[in-house]
């Protein structure tokens, strides 16, 4: 019971101690997912990679019957989230609402802009390996799956009722409802299935683009849509008016 409370304790720790780095060393000093976002993701990865490395026993085990199937749905996610930013930004004026909510509230994934990519995917990364590191220590305590779910629950609830407060009241309620949905997803998936952590990293990262290029669509509608089309040529309908002004003076 004492390792059982003293490793949850390491955990909270950790997750604390290195998203508070980010949050009020790194955001503080204009290094966010946008601006300078290549530190953001060296610093994620940086700490991913310290925290597999000092828990690596606790990981090693997951990774034994080598499949590609997963990652091959990784690179098709990536290239899913290009095509949606490339869609966002080519043919959708960005709409005004979503404008005001990135200036209000700092939800920077809302822009659709590249960078954000990079940085985000290597938070998520940070996260997904905080999630994996809890889920494997729980079930080698003797934890079931629903116990695991039910404290995950707990966990992620608690986590992002500050989102209530600070992304206002309905982004905040979506970060809340999709945490109460992945604190379900994410457990059975690392546990279940051969791989599944990287489905749970696909799934994690996936709901930002999905979100973003559904808002920029419904906040647009369809007057923002512009599709660029090829210009049509109007050379040889010039020529002919000149050709029949002629002819009609003769």
């Amino acid at each position: 019971m004492i390792e059982l409370l003293i490793g949850i304790g390491i955990w909270l720790f950790l997750w604390i101690l290195f998203w508070g780095v980010f949050v009020y060393g790194l955001q503080n000093r204009g290094i966010d997912y946008i601006h300078k976002y290549g530190l953001t993701a060296t610093y994620f990865i940086f700490v991913s990679s310290l925290m597999i490395y000092l828990f690596r026993d606790y990981i090693l085990h997951l990774i034994k019957d080598f499949t590609i199937v997963p990652f091959i749905f990784l690179i098709l996610m990536f290239v899913f989230k290009i095509a949606t930013y490339n869609f966002s930004n080519r043919y959708i004026v960005r709409p005004r609402k979503i404008v005001n909510i990135i200036k209000e509230h700092h939800i920077q994934f809302l822009a659709m802009k590249y960078k954000h990519i990079i940085s985000k995917s290597a938070e998520i990364f940070f996260q997904q390996v905080l999630i994996i590191l809890l889920v494997v220590f729980l079930a080698s305590h003797g934890f079931n799956l629903l116990q695991i779910i039910i404290i995950f629950s707990v966990i992620f609830s608690f986590a992002h009722i500050y989102c209530l407060k600070i992304d206002g009241f309905g982004f905040g309620l979506l970060f809340l409802i999709s945490a109460s949905i992945s604190s379900i997803v994410f457990p059975t998936l690392i546990l279940k299935v051969n791989y599944g952590f990287v489905y749970s990293y696909i799934i994690h990262n996936l709901f930002y683009s999905v979100t973003g290029i559904v808002l920029w669509i419904h906040y647009g509608h369809r007057k923002a849509i512009s599709i660029k089309r090829p210009k049509k040529k109007i050379v040889k309908k010039s020529i002919k008016k000149v050709k029949k002004k002629k002819s009609s003076k003769k």
